[in-house]
Formats: C-alpha cells, sequence, structure tokens
C-alpha cells in the first residue's frame, strides 16, 4: 500500500514538474497548431490554477475533446460558452452532436452563427459541422435495434474462421494470404463462389486505400482493374464482399460521408 501511494505521488509530482516547465505561451503555441496532446498537461496545470478563466476552460475542453475524451472535456467547454468564448460555441456544438444532442448543439450553432455573421471562412466551417450533425441526426432516425442471437470469442488472428458461409457466398481470406509479398494487415480478400474473380484494397493508411478486382487468367488472376470512383473517394476502402448477384457490393469506408472511422457501404 505504501509503495502504491508513494508512486502516485512520484507520478502526481512528475506531472506538476513537467507542466511547470512549459509556459502557458508554449501550451497556446501548440494549441494554434493543433498539438492538443502536448498542450493538453500544461492547460490542466493552468487550470487548477485558474478555474474561473473562460480561456483556459476553452483550452482545456478543445484539447480534451481533440484528444478524444469527450465526456471529460464537456463541462469545460459548457462553462466557456456560458461565458461568451465564442469558438466554445462551435465545439460544444460538435460535442453534443456526438452524444447524440442535436437540438443543443443547434442552439449552439446559432449562436456561433451570429456571433461569426461577418466572418465567411468561419461560417463555411460551420455549414460543414452542421451537414455532419443532420446527417448524423437522419442515420440515429433510422436506427434498429439488433437482437444478438449468439456470439464467439476467438484471437483476432482466428477472426474470420467465425464466418460460415456457404458455398454460393464466395470467401473471405487475409488479403496477404493471397498476396505473399504484402506487409501483414488486417484486410480481407473477396474471392466469389466460381473462384474466378477476387475484390481486394490496394495502397497504404497514410496515403489511403482503393478497392480493385483481378479476373483468373488461366492459371493466374490478372487483369487488374481499380473500382469507380463514386466507389473510391478519399480515405480509405478496405473489406469488401460481395453478393451472390454479383453486382450488390458491401464496403468499408473511411471517406464522406462516413460519421468517423469505418462506416459500411453498399453499392
Amino acid at each position: 500500500m505504501k509503495r502504491s501511494r508513494f508512486f502516485l505521488t512520484y507520478i502526481l509530482m512528475f506531472f506538476c514538474l513537467y507542466a511547470k516547465g512549459q509556459t502557458l505561451d508554449d501550451a497556446k503555441s501548440w494549441y494554434l497548431e493543433g498539438r492538443y496532446a502536448e498542450a493538453l498537461p500544461v492547460f490542466q496545470a493552468e487550470y487548477l490554477n485558474n478555474p474561473n478563466n473562460p480561456s483556459v476552460n476553452q483550452w482545456l475542453g478543445v484539447s480534451l475533446f481533440k484528444t478524444g475524451k469527450v465526456i471529460e472535456a464537456q463541462k469545460y467547454l459548457e462553462f466557456a460558452s456560458g461565458r461568451k468564448v465564442l469558438d466554445a460555441y462551435l465545439y460544444l456544438g460538435e460535442l453534443y452532436t456526438l452524444l447524440y444532442r442535436f437540438n443543443d448543439a443547434e442552439k449552439e450553432f446559432e449562436k456561433y452563427e451570429k456571433a461569426k455573421r461577418r466572418d465567411k471562412a468561419a461560417l463555411e466551417i460551420l455549414d460543414q459541422k452542421r451537414d455532419y450533425t443532420e446527417r448524423l441526426r437522419r442515420a440515429v432516425n433510422r436506427t434498429e435495434d439488433l437482437q444478438v442471437i449468439d456470439s464467439l470469442v476467438v484471437l483476432k488472428s482466428d477472426f474470420l474462421s467465425a464466418y460460415n458461409l456457404s458455398a454460393s457466398a464466395g470467401s473471405l481470406m487475409p488479403v496477404q494470404e493471397f498476396f505473399p509479398e504484402r506487409a501483414k494487415t488486417d484486410e480481407t480478400l473477396y474471392m466469389n463462389e466460381r473462384q474466378d474473380k477476387i475484390y481486394y484494397s490496394e495502397g497504404s493508411a497514410a496515403n489511403g486505400t482503393d478497392l480493385y478486382t483481378m479476373d483468373r487468367l488461366l492459371d493466374t488472376f490478372g487483369n487488374e482493374k481499380r473500382l469507380p470512383a463514386v466507389i473510391n473517394k478519399e480515405g480509405i476502402q478496405a473489406f469488401p464482399f460481395v453478393l451472390s448477384d454479383g453486382m450488390t457490393l458491401y464496403f468499408a469506408s473511411t471517406a464522406e460521408p462516413s460519421f468517423g472511422g469505418y462506416d459500411v457501404f453498399v453499392t
């Protein structure tokens, strides 16, 4: 128990010393550069000394929000919004959107719109945020409850073994199983029932990936074709699956109009 208390005290001392070694001006510069994780501990330390400062609440709230700590960010952004920090309206609207509080999000957007009514660039950004909120609202309204009939626990490396596809559905396999020269990834390759056509992704996580097909040519595959631009957009397209009709393609994508991360699309 004493060792645990000592370790905790040591960590707190380290945090305080680290934050003290960085100035608030440093943190504000990092904030403007989008280096929120670096700025966060400095803003946290500053908040302890100045919890009623609207700007500090704004900086801390945004840094938490941008580093994925959405719930933790809420009270700071609400405080900053209540003290009329203009950018807090926009970020709090985004936060409420992620919490499915769409009416509250629109109230914050309206305040931001009024405050920035002569700032064309700010209003363009607001339009993008509102568009995302409206798309998410429509998606939520169409959401249905799913009933889980059964579940299996398998190793990540054995994930595809849990899929018991019928022969007519084709088959799924890790991409590197078909292309051994590829670096190991989590992406999959789909082969149709006749085993004469494959669908797979090509590219990199850094620059984006597109979906391609190949056809069987005698004893090998070739005739590589990139799927149309209506499918291959910016971002990552991966995990293709084709229905037995040979026309209906399901795939995952991070591109618009994805809500963030992978969403499933169908042609």
